[in-house]
């Protein structure tokens, strides 16, 4: 009976006499406590909701691929029919996106091998000769001539090109990010006075077997074109001024992961049970100093791990993502929690209000529980 008593002293100090009761000042001090957690953290919290909306908008296609001079297309939308080129100028490029080798968002870098074909009412003039993976190089012999034919005035080049792109991703919204894989194409022998590209819709795909190992099947694909300006001509003297515009041709493959859900809960259940053992600490007697303390510090070093952990699988963007700001949230919550029991300590041993303490050990668990539900 007395282990029994020595485990629950909360119950057998609120009988006796010696413990002060809860004033108006006490109650004016909860009162500001509340405003404190929900301005320290549930307010930021709320802004960090809203930046992660600002992420979806800037991931979306139309941010992507959309400018004020480039018409975007989706596969099947008919622009202008690609084989009824009536202008020397007008070029049709189309792709078959045969295969995505590698995907390293960490290092910034894609390996596609692909197929790429140019149409020109051209008698003598190659249209695939000078062409360019801008955002990218092409190892020596890894750009070959398939075949071409020459049908009246009507010219067709085929190539298979193995390029390495250099692509910023946005991976703000890891797990749930959507990746543009993108092949920017431009001709480094003349601007857009002299040539000028029109997507071949109809035959542009990508293959059935081009998948990517933790993404979905690719299912989108996206072709744009516009008119890329540079501050310099080069030196060419046939472009009038210090600038230089040239068409380019984009193709955007959209490429989303598997089961994002598990791979977010699997980031983030060290998270969640750090903190739900650092708010579990509340029905601890503040006294017991070592596992009330203990659950908190425990669960900070766990949040700070998982950090950590996920962190090495991010590019270093120096930018924020949905998985780290709902960390600082968890850290945030758990340092709260270790002040919130510093402070329920001092009511309880030094100031022998332990009916306070108590309360403010409810109110803090109902407070700190709804806001990391919430977030």
């Amino acid at each position: 009976m007395v282990y029994a008593k020595r485990m629950n002293p909360r119950n057998d100090n609120l009988k006796n006499g010696n413990d002060k009761p809860i004033t108006s000042k006490d109650y004016i001090f909860l009162t500001i406590w509340i405003i404190l957690v929900i301005f320290s953290i549930f307010l930021p919290g709320y802004h960090i909701v809203s930046q992660i909306d600002q992420m979806k908008l800037e991931e979306s296609v139309g941010y992507q691929i959309g400018t004020a001079n480039a018409y975007s297309v989706l596969k099947n939308n008919s622009v202008q029919d690609a084989h009824t080129i009536q202008n020397t100028t007008y070029v049709c490029v189309g792709v078959f996106i045969d295969d995505i080798r590698e995907l390293n968002i960490n290092n910034y870098r894609w390996i596609v091998d692909f197929y790429i074909w140019f149409i020109s009412n051209s008698n003598s003039t190659s249209r695939g000769e000078s062409f360019e993976v801008i955002n990218g190089f092409v190892s020596e012999g890894d750009k070959k001539l398939q075949y071409w034919f020459q049908k009246g005035s009507l010219r067709y080049e085929q190539y298979e090109v193995i390029a390495t792109i250099s692509q910023n991703f946005d991976a703000r919204l890891y797990p749930f990010d959507t990746q543009y894989l993108t092949i920017k194409i431009q001709d480094i022998n003349d601007d857009i006075n002299r040539l000028e590209y029109i997507p071949d819709i109809e035959n542009s795909t990508v293959s059935d077997w081009a998948i990517i190992p933790g993404f979905e099947k690719i299912d989108r694909f996206y072709i744009t074109v516009r008119p890329v300006t540079y501050k310099s001509n080069f030196g060419d003297p046939r472009f009038p001024g210090n600038r230089s515009t040239f068409s380019e041709i984009d193709f955007i493959v959209s490429v989303k992961r598997n089961n994002p859900i598990l791979l977010f809960l699997g980031l983030s259940l060290g998270l969640i049970v750090a903190v739900t053992a650092s708010i579990l600490a509340f029905f601890i007697t503040p006294t017991w100093v070592d596992p009330r303390f203990g659950l908190g510090i425990g669960g900070l070093f766990a949040a700070v791990a998982t950090v950590m952990s996920t962190s090495s699988l991010l590019p270093i963007a120096g930018v924020p993502t949905m998985v780290g700001l709902l960390h600082e949230i968890g850290i945030s919550i758990i340092l709260f929690t270790l002040v919130e029991s510093v402070i329920s300590l001092y009511f309880y041993h030094n100031l022998n209000q332990r009916a306070l303490s108590n309360l403010f050990d409810k109110i803090s668990f109902f407070l700190f529980s709804t806001i990391f539900l919430i977030m």
